[in-house]
């Protein structure tokens, strides 16, 4: 199915467990983000192959360091593999792992000629990943091939003539979330963290987890909610 702008999150009844996610795109470059929040971050696909998971300006003093005076937007940022003529390059993956999502808000609903995609929770273990392919094989034929790998679920046409395919699938998670959360080094973004007293939390948060693309290959998101900060 032909998508102009694509729409999904996980979701049981008419709570939704995950963000909702966009995908939208200018001329050749692809972005990606939660909905209502790109405009603080997103991932960029540009049309000269580099992907960038960055940050809006306002939150660059916070990155800033003493040796560092004019940190980049880009917390990270890759090369994409090149293209193929047949066949797809897969260049991204959104993770949504059962065991680290909570119930969080109601369901957004689509309107007409703007469909929400909402999957199910994964079982417990596992995790639902939407895979993103960039190809210049036609959709006609390449739909097959992608559905080897799991449900392909809708792609856009850009003005290159390349496509962007996103395909689900459930498959087993194994990381150990909550040791890598402990042995983080963060640094608040939030005005509301700057204001935490002492001894006080806040609760129900979403965090995003981005691995080294450099060390790992594709690069992966990870999204967890039903967080909680405490200031010591």
């Amino acid at each position: 199915m032909k998508v102009d702008k694509f729409r999904f999150g996980v979701g049981k009844g008419d709570v939704a467990h995950s963000s909702l996610w966009v995908v939208s795109q200018h001329k050749n470059d692809v972005y990606l983000g939660v909905h209502g929040q790109t405009g603080h971050a997103k991932v960029s696909f540009h049309a000269s192959g580099w992907v960038r998971f960055a940050l809006a300006d306002r939150y660059v003093p916070k990155l800033a360091t003493p040796v560092d005076d004019a940190p980049d937007r880009a917390l990270s940022k890759w090369k994409r593999p090149p293209t193929p003529e047949r066949g797809a390059a897969h260049v991204f993956t959104l993770v949504f792992p059962t065991d680290y999502l909570r119930g969080r808000q109601p369901l957004a609903e689509g309107q007409k000629g703007k469909p929400v995609f909402w999957w199910e929770p994964a079982p417990a273990g596992q995790a639902i990943e939407v895979g993103f392919f960039f190809s210049n094989e036609k959709p006609e034929t390449l739909e097959a091939k992608l559905a080897k790998l799991g449900m392909p679920f809708g792609y856009s046409e850009l003005p290159n003539g390349e496509y962007l395919s996103l395909i689900c699938r459930v498959a087993p998670f194994t990381a150990a979330l909550p040791e890598q959360f402990a042995n983080a080094q963060a640094r608040p973004l939030s005005d509301d963290l700057d204001d935490l007293n002492p001894a006080e939390s806040i609760n129900s948060l979403s965090a995003l987890i981005l691995n080294d693309p450099a060390k790992d290959g594709v690069p992966i998101i990870i999204q967890a909610s039903g967080l909680s900060v405490n200031r010591s």
